[in-house]
């Protein structure tokens, strides 16, 4: 059980651990290189995230993307500092996963236990990094971060609060979620009996975060989807080579680990 709460953990960890990553395999793609060789396996961290659907794109992440960069006109100079700090952090959540690991470090293979420790670290990379940039990119940021989450964003407190989300609204998200969560397992456990294959899995979870996301909107009043909508500040468009170099890197970029 330890081991199979370490695997999910080094899942969720492994978006902050990509960072750097993201553009060396956008210029392996553009080189013709390894980027190629890279898509064994369709599942990894990206299909994770396009499939169950429940994990947030962090700050830190964000400012991994080469065209994040360009929309927040990030210096030269931010670029090194924000580099350092990842490089920084990244030494210290791998550390702390080779301790878990070899069986040390406490936790006791408590999953709870190991993700609060995980979220606290991936929320100390978001704060170095935001201290590298200036007032207007950090609400820019914010802005595209709210429309990368997509309605997901309307599971977070912060996001909650802003809204004015009455008890009983939060009370459907959670069902709402409870409701994926059970399809989702079904379609895995389809998977373990050999019903279909993993190539076969992602479209039916995508179907499955289709419709979560429009029950979500559901949830929201007029009022509060027009907040929301303001919130989002105005449009980002996203480099598909960005996204390409991201999911390639969640297919097989760690596949040894």
């Amino acid at each position: 059980m330890k081991k199979i709460n370490l695997i999910i953990a080094s899942a969720a960890l492994l978006g902050l651990l990509a960072l750097p990553m993201t553009a060396q395999a956008q210029n392996r793609q553009q080189g013709g290189g390894a980027g190629g060789g890279q898509r064994q396996g369709g599942g990894g961290f990206g299909q994770q995230r396009g499939g169950m659907g429940m994990m947030s794109v962090t700050k830190s992440m964000l400012l991994g993307r080469n065209d994040v960069q360009k929309d927040l006109k990030i210096t030269a100079e931010q670029k090194a500092a924000l580099e350092k700090a990842q490089a920084d952090q990244r030494a210290k959540m791998q550390a702390r996963m080779e301790e878990l690991r070899n069986g040390g470090g406490g936790g006791g293979g408590d999953f709870t236990a190991i993700r609060e420790e995980f979220e606290k670290m991936s929320k100390e990379a978001d704060d170095a990094a935001m201290k590298v940039l200036t007032k207007e990119q950090q609400t820019r940021l914010g802005q595209i971060q709210i429309q990368f989450d997509g309605m997901r964003v309307i599971l977070k407190p912060e996001i909650q609060k802003e809204l004015g989300m009455k008890a009983d609204q939060k009370k459907r998200l959670d069902e709402l979620q409870e409701q994926q969560q059970a399809a989702n397992m079904a379609i895995l456990q389809r998977v373990r009996d050999g019903e279909i294959s993993r190539e076969e899995m992602g479209p039916l979870m995508e179907q499955n975060n289709k419709a979560l996301d429009a029950e979500f909107e559901k949830v929201l009043t007029d009022d509060q989807k027009a907040k929301l909508k303001e919130m989002q500040g105005a449009k980002f468009t996203r480099d598909p080579k960005d996204d390409e170099a991201m999911r390639n890197f969640g297919r097989g970029g760690r596949g040894g680990n």
